[in-house]
Formats: structure tokens, sequence, C-alpha cells
């Protein structure tokens, strides 16, 4: 799921960085892509293996030990770049 345009910016910035001599690193544990079939946007984020727990129609959480980890976000842009900030920054998702 890492080999995407986002990823690929998200490199290059960190390379940036690094040949400017600023301590910089990617954290490879943590990947997400936004893929569009049709009409339909599917966001992919963080790890999403096992059972999650859907939020509502469009949003499907994973958890480890009551912490989220992953989600699928479907149709809503917005709303998976909320998500991605929240388990990102180890927050509870509404």
């Amino acid at each position: 799921m890492c080999g995407t345009a986002k990823t690929a910016v998200e490199h290059a910035k960190i390379l940036a960085n690094l040949l400017r001599e600023q301590d910089n690193h990617y954290d490879f544990s943590f990947c997400s892509a936004l893929f569009k079939f049709a009409d339909l946007n599917v966001a992919l984020i963080g790890r999403t293996r096992g059972e999650g727990r859907w939020l509502d129609e469009k949003t499907k959480v994973f958890y480890k030990d009551e912490k989220p980890i992953g989600a699928v976000v479907l149709g809503d842009v917005r709303r998976a770049m909320e998500v991605e900030k929240a388990i990102r920054e180890g927050l509870l998702i509404d």
C-alpha cells in the first residue's frame, strides 16, 4: 500500500530535508492511500487487518488494545483526512 504518489511525495520531502542536513525519517509502519474506483473514493489508512468496527456506513476503524490503528473510509476524502490525522496522533475517532 506504500507504493502510491502520496508516499512518493512524502519520501521526496524527507530526502530534501536530509539533503539540507535536517534530521528526518519516514515511518514505514504507517501507510495510507486514496484510490478512486469509478466515482467512489476509497481511503486505506494505517493497519487494516483483523476485526474492525463500522462507525457509520462509510467508516470502518481497526483497533489494537482499544487504540485506533487503521481505517477504511468510503466516499469522503475530507473524513479520510480527519481519520488519518486522529490515528497518527493517537486520538479517539468519533
